[in-house]
């Protein structure tokens, strides 16, 4: 019936997450490239997208039922399977400009894509002291 203060590692939580999605390249002992990293912003899953309010969206889609969810919300069923097709993005780039970027607050949507805020507004909705 206490509260608790949990403090979390940005730095950790990004190095676990770079070596879960590229456990298979880094396995390999390959040369990795830009274009070996799911997060390197290259694939349309996961990536910035500008609002038609000029203001950024970022999209982080990275499992499956994310993204087809959100492609659903974008009636562009034809992209599901194009989630890690760097051409496809140009695609996602033609959808996402027709929508300001608060759009994308909405309760109902249960995928990972969020108006990229100044550090002003995150403070003022709380998520930055």
């Amino acid at each position: 019936e206490k509260g608790r203060h949990l403090s979390v590692s940005m730095h950790e939580a990004t190095l676990e997450a770079l070596t879960l999605y590229n456990y298979p390249q880094l396995m390999s002992k390959a040369p990795i490239s830009n274009e070996d990293n799911v997060m390197s912003g290259l694939y349309p899953c996961y990536r910035l997208y500008k609002s038609s309010d000029k203001r950024w969206v970022a999209v982080a889609a990275l499992e499956s039922t994310l993204w087809v969810d959100f492609c659903h919300t974008l009636k562009r069923e034809d992209l599901i399977s194009k989630q890690f097709v760097m051409e496809a993005a140009q695609q996602v780039e033609q959808e996402l400009i027709k929508y300001k970027s608060n759009y994308w607050l909405k309760d109902e949507f249960d995928f990972c894509v969020t108006p990229v805020l100044s550090v002003k507004e995150a403070k003022k909705l709380g998520y930055a002291r």
